[in-house]
């Protein structure tokens, strides 16, 4: 398929343009969370106890109480990890007064001395924040957090994919090209690993490598790569018997050449839309890992402990808490199964 004619068949599907244009967001976010979230200190682990559980929209006046030397950052590494927290924050209210017509009060305040006057706020030292989603039980950002969730849950899917593509594609192509004992070994694999629920798999190569993170994404690869397999195998069943094959055995060329360079390239289409799938098995899987306490580990924020954390509040008045989790990991799912469902029917000849 000409690249124009794909570009312009992807463009008129609207679901998978909006599944593309969704992941750019979620990318860019990731990419870029500590420049955009309003608590950039690593993992957004600011605790202010005195304004826990705040509703969406608060605002508070924050002011830094230095606990020690702040470290020096460059650009890349405040990017990839944010600002150690090495300082501790004083939330205050503002309250009209005679003697003072900007009064800041602590919300802890024990006595007069936990007040400040300011007659001009733009020199004043504390500053305005708005916690646009609220605080969490211990007075964090609940956006930035939010936010920083997504790197966990893109990391997971870029790792697994990776992980199952390459163990799939190998043993699906091993499978069908060669046939006879090896396939029936192969097969056999499949099945067993079909046999067992994925989730117990992954309970037990955690339990076997460790609940460090890149074990856990390493361990949701190695439990994903049976229907890539299947399908790959299924494909080299069709494709060795083509014509372009079989004349490229004539000419006495290798079975890796004919593999990697006249039969793997035609499982691009089809490669891409399991991939697709599979980066949103994988974000599932974390968040359920997660959300049973033996996926990633506070205080690295992940979509799936967030969910665990505040699931006690549903159905009270703090419902929203676990709410916002879920209703993330929903969205970023539907954008990947969208692109991966638009990626099928442009891939299908049949649809013109």
């Amino acid at each position: 398929m000409e690249r124009s004619r794909f570009v312009k068949k992807f463009v008129r599907n609207k679901a998978a343009m909006a599944g593309l244009v969704g992941l750019c967001v979620a990318f860019f976010l990731a990419v870029f969370a500590y420049l955009i979230i309003p608590d950039n200190s690593t993992h957004a682990n600011r605790q202010i106890l005195p304004i826990a559980n705040q509703a969406p929209g608060f605002s508070a006046y924050l002011k830094i109480d230095t606990l020690g030397k702040k470290k020096s950052e460059n650009f890349f590494r405040f990017l990839l990890n944010g600002h150690t927290l090495t300082q501790n924050y004083r939330a205050y209210y503002l309250l009209r007064s005679d003697t003072c017509p900007n009064l800041l009060v602590a919300y802890d305040a024990q006595n007069a001395a936990d007040s400040l006057c300011a007659n001009n706020f733009d020199k004043v030292l504390p500053y305005k924040q708005t916690f646009y989603l609220g605080t969490d039980p211990y007075g964090r950002d609940i956006l930035s957090r939010l936010v920083l969730g997504i790197r966990v849950s893109l990391r997971v899917g870029l790792v697994a994919v990776l992980v199952s593509l390459l163990i799939g594609v190998a043993l699906g192509s091993l499978a069908g090209y060669f046939g006879g004992w090896l396939d029936a070994f192969i097969m056999w694999w499949l099945n067993v690993f079909w046999s067992m629920p994925l989730l117990l798999w992954v309970f037990a190569l955690i339990m076997a490598l460790g609940k460090r993170e890149i074990f856990i994404f390493v361990a949701i690869g190695l439990v994903m790569w049976v229907e890539v397999a299947r399908i790959v195998r299924g494909e080299f069943l069709y494709y060795k018997q083509a014509t372009f094959v079989e004349a490229a055995k004539a000419f006495g060329f290798s079975d890796f050449r004919i593999i990697f360079k006249h039969i793997l390239p035609n499982l691009v289409g089809p490669l891409t839309v399991i991939a697709a799938a599979n980066f949103a098995n994988a974000i599932l899987l974390e968040a359920g890992l997660s959300f049973l306490g033996i996926g990633i580990q506070p205080p690295t924020p992940s979509w799936g402990n967030l969910l665990a954390e505040y699931y006690p509040y549903l159905g009270g008045k703090l419902s929203y808490l676990a709410l916002v989790p879920a209703f993330a990991i929903l969205l970023l799912t539907l954008a990947f199964n969208f692109l991966g469902s638009g990626l099928r029917d442009v891939f299908d000849v049949r649809n013109g």
